[in-house]
């Protein structure tokens, strides 16, 4: 590998223009050299937009190409370990849109291999890269005026992620045999955000009420975990991809405070093409709003910040950048059946 990391992307799914594209446009250090897609047609206009040299109808040849170092895998879910799992067994670098797994046992397959190859891993959670989200999260003992541990000061969380319905009835996200679904696509925003700020608990999952489309995914759940050893603290969530924009919000309960988190995790435009960057991340305080809570963000997208980790990973032989208990946590909410049937 020389001064700059060629990567290889596989399939020519929408998000590869925010997750990867813009952002290596914007960098010297790594480019994307090539795509592969069962649809060479769609693939051959993404390259010429792009400026990607070499195109491949079959994914495991662009995994064989030494004109690649890195892989980036944005194919349906139900893809991911196995497409995870050849492309580190090639020697590969890997950044796999999230969830990368649903099955916690399957990330421990991915780690021993990435570990042996002296490979990179890492999962496309962009927004836990957001610098004005790190230094947020950093003061929030000050905004919560504690000195004690989180866990023996928050009585009770609650978050809220939310997209509208899918205009596409062929979307991925409502394909039950590719691991579409509420859960599956944004519950492992809020799992992750569970063991970020609570990094030693172990959850009990208390209720679970999924509502299912006609398509057999569910488009809205909600979830209740206890802390165990802990009872008293609560955590809820709950996933849509059924409401009327893009939203996101944590609140977090003290005996005398609600902190409110809002676009926490979607603090930078996913639609603002002439301004994507820009900052939507804001707190509240028992519903005051802080001025200068929020750090500059150079007008950076959450998806340019986890490339300067990618980068980071690769440059510095670090092994992997995946949070292991969440993944244990979004299994369990996963595993449980539909509770409510949408007619």
């Amino acid at each position: 590998m020389g001064n700059t990391i060629r990567v290889g992307v596989l399939s020519t799914a929408r998000i590869n223009t925010l997750g990867i594209f813009k952002p290596c446009e914007k960098r010297s250090d790594i480019k994307v050299t090539a795509i592969a897609s069962k649809n060479p047609q769609k693939a051959q206009q993404v390259a010429k937009e792009y400026g990607i040299e070499n195109i491949f109808s079959n994914y495991n040849d662009l995994l064989s190409s030494d004109s690649v170092d890195a892989v980036y895998i944005s194919l349906p879910n139900s893809y991911h370990f196995d497409f995870a799992k050849r492309a580190l067994r090639a020697g590969k670098h890997v950044l796999c849109e999230k969830p990368i797994v649903l099955r916690a046992a399957e990330l421990a397959v991915l780690r021993r291999i990435a570990y042996r190859k002296k490979v990179f891993l890492m999962d496309g959670l962009h927004y836990l890269y957001y610098e004005p989200l790190i230094h947020l999260m950093n003061k929030l003992p000050k905004y919560l005026n504690t000195t004690q541990p989180l866990k023996e000061f928050i009585k009770r969380v609650e978050a809220f992620i939310g997209f509208p319905y899918p205009k596409d009835k062929d979307d991925i996200r409502l394909n039950p045999y590719l691991d579409g679904g509420a859960t599956a696509h944004l519950g492992c925003y809020v799992t992750h955000f569970m063991t970020w700020l609570f990094p030693k608990a172990h959850w009990i999952l208390s209720s679970a009420n999924k509502m299912q489309s006609e398509s057999r995914v569910d488009i809205e759940a909600d979830y209740l975990f206890k802390m165990q050893h802990n009872e008293n603290l609560d955590f809820s969530f709950k996933t849509s991809m059924n409401h009327s924009k893009i939203d996101s919000w944590v609140k977090i309960y003290t005996h005398k405070r609600c902190i409110t988190i809002n676009h926490i995790f979607t603090p930078t435009s996913f639609y603002n093409t002439k301004n994507p960057g820009e900052n939507l991340l804001s707190l509240e305080i028992n519903a005051v709003q802080i001025a200068n809570a929020i750090t500059p963000n150079n007008k950076k997208t959450t998806y340019d910040y986890q490339l300067d980790v990618f980068v980071r990973g690769i440059k510095h032989q670090i092994k992997q950048q995946i949070c292991v208990p969440s993944y244990k946590i979004l299994e369990k909410a996963y595993k449980i059946g539909v509770v409510n049937i949408k007619k």
